[in-house]
C-alpha cells in the first residue's frame, strides 16, 4: 500500500526528545541510513523476547506496547504517538526485548535507527553521541518515573 510522504526525517527527529540539542552534522550522520518502515493496523513491529539492535521513532500513527502478546494475560503497558521512541533499551543493553509493539493505526510509519548508525556517530562526533545517550537516559528515567507512579498508586 502506498502512503503519502511524511515530514522530512531531520525535521521529525528534531521534534523528538531523543535528538534535542544535536547538531545538523550529527542529525545528518544519523539520517544517512535511516529506514522508513510502514505498518498496517495490528502489525507487530517488535516482538518480546527477541534480540534487538534497532530503536524506532514514530513518524506517523501510533503503537501500543504490550507484555505477553496474544496470551490470556496480555497487558497494555503504554500507547506511543508521533515523535515518541521505542526499542531504545536494545541500544543500551544487548538483552531480549522486554515487550512487543503493535501498530494501532493505518498507516503507522516508523524510522528505524540501527545500533551501527549510533556507532558511526560515536566515531565521528563523540560529544554528540554523548548527548544522544544522555537523551536516551532521560527518556528511560521519564518512563521509569511513570511506572513508579503507577506501581505506587496500585499499592495504595
Amino acid at each position: 500500500m502506498l502512503y503519502p510522504p511524511v515530514i522530512d526525517p531531520i525535521v521529525q527527529l528534531r521534534r523528538t526528545h531523543l535528538f534535542k540539542g544535536l547538531s545538523e552534522d550529527a542529525l545528518g550522520i544519523l539520517t544517512a541510513n535511516l529506514r522508513a518502515l510502514d505498518y498496517s493496523q495490528g502489525n507487530i513491529v517488535i516482538t518480546e523476547g527477541t534480540l534487538g539492535d534497532t530503536l524506532y521513532i514514530i513518524a506517523e500513527g501510533s503503537v501500543e506496547v504490550i507484555k505477553n502478546l496474544e496470551n490470556t494475560d496480555e497487558k497494555l503497558l503504554d500507547t506511543l504517538k508521533v515523535g515518541e521512541i521505542f526499542g531504545e533499551m536494545s541500544i543500551i543493553e544487548s538483552v531480549p526485548r522486554s515487550a512487543s509493539v503493535r501498530a494501532l493505526e493505518e498507516p503507522t510509519q516508523v524510522y528505524a535507527l540501527h545500533k551501527s548508525d549510533l556507532h558511526r556517530l560515536f566515531k565521528t562526533a563523540p560529544s554528540q553521541f554523548a548527548l544522544l545517550i544522555l537523551n536516551i537516559s532521560r527518556d528511560l528515567c521519564r518512563r521509569l518515573r511513570k511506572v513508579d507512579e503507577l506501581y505506587a498508586a496500585r499499592a495504595n
